[in-house]
């Protein structure tokens, strides 16, 4: 018998930027408030008289029990891109705007070739056979 946990399920939330402007790698847990929230929303969080920004990684749906967590902070509304902090400018994001490349360009979803590789399984290459062929 698999004990229910009271109230309801929070949220994984990763902080937005540390004060450093390096991305923050420790994870908050949040009430999701009247929201429902997905992997990647960007959400404001209201922690006592502060605000701060952050990104879900863990949504509430994904959670099967969760122990009682005291008072946790509430995200308070969702955050739109333009208010999202950039991230800091490296080389390689220096190089990207330097070429001035049309935004669809710059997409992150994956080819389909590179889809069908990782289906293959890690380290199989273009032309590589898996073991069992």
């Amino acid at each position: 018998m698999t004990a229910r946990t009271p109230g309801p399920a929070p949220a994984g939330v990763r902080p937005a930027l540390a004060e450093s402007g390096a991305r923050a790698s420790r994870l908050r847990w949040v009430e999701p408030g009247p929201f429902a929230l997905a992997m990647g929303d960007r959400v404001a969080v209201r922690e006592g008289d502060a605000e701060w920004l952050g990104e879900v990684v863990v949504p509430p749906e994904r959670l099967m029990e969760w122990p009682e967590l005291e008072t946790l902070p509430v995200v308070s509304r969702r955050v739109p891109d333009a208010e999202w902090p950039a991230a800091p400018a490296g080389d390689g994001r220096r190089l990207l705007e330097s070429l001035a490349l049309p935004p669809e360009l710059l997409a992150r979803t994956p080819p389909a070739s590179a889809a069908r590789s990782e289906l293959a399984g890690p380290g199989l290459g273009a032309g590589e056979p898996a073991e069992h062929q």
